[in-house]
């Protein structure tokens, strides 16, 4: 099984990837908006209890 820290961690870096490209082609709207509000709740999400 994969960790869901790896997980995270290459979900938020492709975020930030489109984050990057909106910012170099000068786009902004939603396109950057709704990336950095996934990133905050995969970074906010609540901790599992086992």
């Amino acid at each position: 099984m994969k960790n869901p820290k790896i997980v995270d961690a290459v979900i938020i870096g492709f975020l930030c990837g489109i984050i990057i490209w909106s910012i170099v082609s000068k786009t902004w709207g939603f396109l950057t908006l709704i990336p950095l509000f996934l990133i905050y709740k995969l970074i906010n999400k609540p901790k599992e209890k086992k």
